[in-house]
């Protein structure tokens, strides 16, 4: 009952008082600013110590639509691709291609669609899907699967809880109100929890937001769409405050959200909303988190422009945020800049590294201008000091598969 309690008072506390500061501050959270001002500058030399490019092997077999999930596991990396008919990829630490699970249609192994994915403590790999849950070996082979009922549970998000069970993100569906269940040992859900308003449950259940979910040091960190509030919950369920992301006058005030309750006519009513906002607004997207970080994405729209993409990286120590959707490259092909969109976010963290997916034509295009701005003398410079950096983007084609950015943090 205690939870219980708990969670429903978060629950308020999120969706009527987040953007009162009077009642922000008599809950003890710490709060991480974020100021969006127009184009951005955050230069690659603020937030890296090094980097490493890892090209991802562009085969018949391996073609990657955009990457939405990264886990890394045994030297491999296995990847989400696609939001619709997504599947799964996997790649050596030097980004050789090895297999992929893509099993859509009805029989024994395969799926509608596959929403998220996870890996148990042997490395099988763990899949969600529209009315199954479904388990392969460390080599992509089927194992088994489990039947789960489609107007029950829908996962959006699946991340290892306790030894022996998994917590969902689970698209709201059919009155359900809890945005959290159980995936047990048996791979059947329930022990629903996190409850939250019918508006906030339908807006979850139509809005994806990437890392939803998020692990570090025992604890799972879980934010919701519009919500702008990070929640630390134990393995015991216990449910509190971890950061809360001011946007200031830039946040979409939840409760104007509160009558929508039909999920037909939400999208509708959500861009009137948005366009009442204008001319500015921003919400928290995908979030991460170690001992000295936490990265925030946000999705910003100034006027009647586009969505655009800014990333922020908090340091815990220091209390300082640094904020860019501009990422301007002042280490090797020093003025190279790239714009963010919304789905140009990092993918992963762990306590020394943030992986970051980069679209091949964004680097092929940087490397070309770069290499035109220079002598001979300079360019046979740079080649010798980034042989392997050269060597990479003579080979690549704008359409390849994207590459993965390893950023070693620096420390602030």
């Amino acid at each position: 009952m205690r939870t219980n309690l708990l969670i429903i008072s978060l629950t308020i506390f999120c969706f009527t008082s987040c953007s009162t500061s009077s009642k922000r501050a008599s809950v003890d959270i710490e709060t991480i600013p974020i100021d969006i001002q127009g184009d951005m500058t955050l230069k690659l030399s603020d937030i890296a110590e090094s980097v490493e490019l890892i090209p991802l092997e562009t085969t018949r077999e391996g073609l990657l639509t955009g990457i939405r999930k990264i886990i890394i596991r045994n030297d491999k990396y296995y990847i989400k691709s696609g939001v619709v008919n997504s599947r799964l990829l996997a790649f050596d630490e030097g980004g050789r291609f090895l297999f992929k699970i893509d099993r859509r249609g009805q029989g024994p192994g395969d799926y509608i669609d596959m929403r998220d994915f996870t890996l148990t403590d042997n490395s099988d790999i763990k899949m969600v899907t529209y009315g199954k849950v479904l388990t392969y070996d460390s080599l992509g082979r089927f194992l088994h699967e489990k039947q789960a009922s489609v107007t029950e549970y829908v996962g959006e998000d699946i991340i290892p809880f306790t030894e022996s069970s998994y917590l969902v993100h689970q698209r709201t569906l059919y009155d359900k109100y809890n945005l959290l269940c159980i995936l047990d040992g048996r791979d059947e859900f329930g022990n629903d929890f996190f409850p939250v308003s019918p508006s906030a449950a339908v807006i979850s259940g139509m809005t994806i937001d990437n890392n939803a979910l998020s692990s570090y040091d025992d604890d799972i960190y879980f934010k919701y769409p519009y919500c702008d509030t990070i929640y630390r919950i134990s393995k015991e369920k216990d449910i509190s405050y971890a950061y809360y992301v001011d946007y200031g006058s830039q946040k979409i005030d939840s409760s104007l959200f509160e009558d929508i309750t039909d999920a037909s006519q939400a999208s509708m009513e959500m861009q009137k909303i948005r366009d009442r906002m204008l001319p500015v607004y921003a919400r928290s997207g995908g979030m991460g988190i170690n001992s000295a970080f936490v990265w925030v994405g946000t999705y910003a729209k100034k006027g009647d422009k586009q969505h655009g993409g800014y990333f922020s990286l908090y340091s815990k120590q220091t209390k300082q945020v640094l904020t860019g959707n501009l990422i301007m490259d002042d280490i090797y092909m020093k003025g190279v800049t790239i714009k963010l969109r919304v789905v140009d976010f990092p993918m992963y963290m762990d306590e020394d590294y943030l992986i970051w997916p980069l679209r091949s034509s964004f680097l092929l295009r940087g490397y070309e201008a770069y290499k035109k701005r220079l002598t001979t003398q300079q360019w046979e410079a740079f080649s010798k000091q980034y042989s392997r950096l050269v060597e990479i983007c003579s080979a690549m084609k704008e359409d390849d598969n994207p590459l993965l950015v390893r950023i070693k943090l620096k420390k602030w």
